[in-house]
């Protein structure tokens, strides 16, 4: 114990002795300071350094660590990069001496920058002499502050110049968004001129609220929030603004509001209901209902609508529209009740060879040929017709409106190796029933990946809310090309029109086969659009 406490007294012995002419007078840290991390310096291990600003006029000083990775000799300054966690420094000069294993008086930490001052003889002797020059330091906690000296441009944040003390210097600290402050000072010749210097800002905030709802949007000088109410706005340079909600069902008036330097000023916004409940119903359930050209349900549509004009449709396929324009009027609710579409017809004039061959029409059993059908419902129907003794007979017909469809169909007596004739030519008929069925380029699995990736999403079916399933029929020819795109079944919001650009775009299938040989094939598929 003895040995230990003399060698301890050695080591203190040795540390003053040889550091009369040197000392530390000062260690902290600087936590404003980004010197350190704007640095970048990393250690063995790959951490950030700490930074160590010694501040000193003097120079050739050695310094001895096994953390010391880097050090750079400054105006005033040397700039030691160190591992975080060291310890201890020892600080070695020709002329001034050794101070060995200087402990830090408090943790070193990765990123972080520490000033210590170092006085030494000669310090002391200019000083006596007579100091022309000193250090004015200016610090500043205001966000990307920038600092000029004597109208020069120094650095952010925090600076040290060595400047004469015969004369007045100009400052100045800008920053975006504060106010500059500026002003004259005369360095002391004893010591180093501190000014701590933060900025007033010339920014504050609007807190929006609106009632009787949240969620509405809002302008502020004409530009669009990113988000909705309740919202509180970024930074906004002190001065007058013009600010108005927007939101479905609603309007409100422009408002002028004040922004204050540093303050937050709330405001709420009185949305006024510009709608009125619409209620429409139609006896044909599947029945499509469109409102200004966007579909809002089958048989019945229950919601709001801006007052004014607007446009009412009801479609079925083979059916007459009905269409209306109805005003709204501000908290005054419409009703609307619609009878059954009036169906729309054609003639069909069958025949077949024999005769007396049984009609059945859409799975409907009609009839027996020769018949004249004076009401059918316009669009592509499916034929077959049966005869014992007769290989059943499949197509698919058109009837037009106020036309009369004339077919003459040739039935394959069985046994026979006679092909079916017909008045159409073989290459004008389309098949919905074929032995092998058409085949997208990969398969199935491979038409899904085609229509989700090139699939855009209607905007205006983003905004109310349309999902659901649009059914395309379309013709795939023999050459795989596809043609008579149509739409069987849409959701509105221009998602049919989507659906019949994606068909458009598909590369050429596998054509269908019967007995065989190549033929043009109908099929419908889904087209799926989902919000989630």
């Amino acid at each position: 114990m003895k040995k230990i406490l003399i060698l301890f007294f050695a080591i203190l012995i040795g540390y003053f002795a040889s550091s009369q002419n040197m000392s530390i007078e000062s260690f902290r840290c600087i936590e404003n300071d980004i010197n350190a991390r704007v640095a970048k310096i990393e250690d063995i291990n790959g951490e950030l350094c700490a930074l160590i600003i010694l501040n000193t006029i003097e120079q050739g000083f050695e310094f001895s660590s096994c953390n010391i990775e880097k050090t750079e000799q400054k105006t005033g300054e040397i700039w030691i990069f160190v591992s975080p966690g060291v310890k201890f420094i020892t600080i070695k000069h020709r002329e001034f001496g050794t101070i060995r294993n200087y402990p830090f008086p408090q943790s070193i930490k990765s990123g972080t920058t520490y000033e210590m001052k170092l006085s030494t003889a000669r310090i002391k002797q200019v000083i006596e002499e007579r100091i022309t020059e000193q250090y004015l330091i200016i610090e500043s906690q205001t966000p990307d502050a920038k600092i000029y000296i004597n109208d020069e441009y120094v650095g952010r944040n925090r600076v040290s110049k060595f400047l004469p003390i015969s004369q007045e210097h100009s400052y100045r600290i800008e920053s975006a968004l504060y106010h500059t402050k500026s002003g004259k000072v005369k360095l002391n010749e004893s010591e180093k001129t501190t000014l701590n210097i933060d900025l007033e800002p010339a920014f504050g905030y609007l807190k929006i609220n609106t009632t009787p709802e949240n969620d509405a949007e809002i302008e502020i000088n004409g530009e669009l929030q990113e988000d909705k109410t309740p919202l509180t706005s970024k930074k906004l340079k002190s001065g007058t603004y013009t600010v108005q909600a927007f939101k479905s069902m609603f309007e409100s008036q422009p408002i002028s509001v004040k922004v204050e330097d540093g303050k937050t000023t709330e405001i709420n916004i009185n949305l006024v209901s510009n709608s009125s409940i619409v209620e429409i119903t139609c006896q044909d359930k599947d029945a499509e209902i469109y409102i200004d050209g966007t579909r809002r349900g089958e048989g019945e549509f229950k919601g709001q609508l801006k007052e004014g004009m607007h446009r009412l449709e009801v479609k079925k396929a083979n059916h007459l529209t009905f269409s209306k324009s109805f005003t709204i009027t501000k908290s005054q609710n419409f009703t609307e009740h619609i009878a059954k579409l009036e169906a729309i017809y054609g003639k069909l004039n069958l025949n077949s060879t024999p005769d007396d061959a049984n009609i059945y029409i859409d799975g409907e059993h009609i009839g027996k040929t020769p018949m004249i059908i004076t009401q059918i419902l316009i669009g592509n129907h499916n034929i077959k017709l049966q005869k014992q003794g007769y290989k059943n007979f499949e197509s698919e017909i058109t009837i037009e409106e106020n036309k009369i469809a004339d077919y003459n169909f040739v039935l394959k007596e069985i046994g026979s190796e006679t092909e079916n004739n017909v008045e159409i030519k073989d290459e004008d008929l389309i098949f919905k029933i074929v032995e092998e069925k058409p085949i997208f380029p990969g398969g199935q699995a491979e038409m899904m990946k085609y229509i989700s990736k090139n699939l855009i999403y209607p905007q205006i079916a983003k905004e109310i809310g349309i999902q659901g399933r649009v059914i395309v029929s379309f013709v795939i020819e023999k050459d795989g090309s596809l043609t008579n795109i149509k739409v069987a079944k849409d959701i509105g919001g221009n998602c049919g029109e989507e659906a019949v650009r994606i068909i458009k775009s598909m590369p050429k299938w596998t054509p269908g086969k019967n007995k065989g040989k190549v033929v043009r094939t109908q099929i419908s598929i889904p087209i799926i659009f989902s919000l989630r």
